[in-house]
């Protein structure tokens, strides 16, 4: 995945890490790639976690519910990924400009 994000001009660092349960009150969006991380994340914190959203949920209808897990796959599925990534992001970013603006005209 790392080679695949370096080809496309993005590095991935630092490594990835556990969750904590400080991460709720530190970041104003918490994006998991599937259902099953998902349900991980709530039990944390017990279901009160509105700000913890699936990636898919910022992708086109049709897309996938689940991001495939990149690991050990083939080149193919990587840059899939990285497609699913770039494409959420933009939403995200959108959303997340929309927001100021309307909080700042308010």
């Amino acid at each position: 995945m790392r080679w695949a994000g370096f080809w496309r001009g993005v590095w991935f660092y630092p490594s990835p890490r556990l969750i904590t349960k400080k991460d709720f009150s530190r970041f104003d969006l918490i994006v998991a790639m599937d259902r099953q991380v998902l349900f991980s994340i709530k039990s944390i914190t017990k279901n009160e976690a509105a700000n913890v959203k699936l990636l898919s949920d910022f992708l086109p209808e049709n897309s996938p519910i689940d991001v495939p897990d990149p690991m050990n796959r083939s080149v193919p599925t990587c840059y899939r990924v990285l497609d699913m990534l770039e494409t959420a992001c933009g939403t995200i970013s959108h959303n997340v400009y929309q927001a100021a603006g309307s909080s700042a005209l308010a």
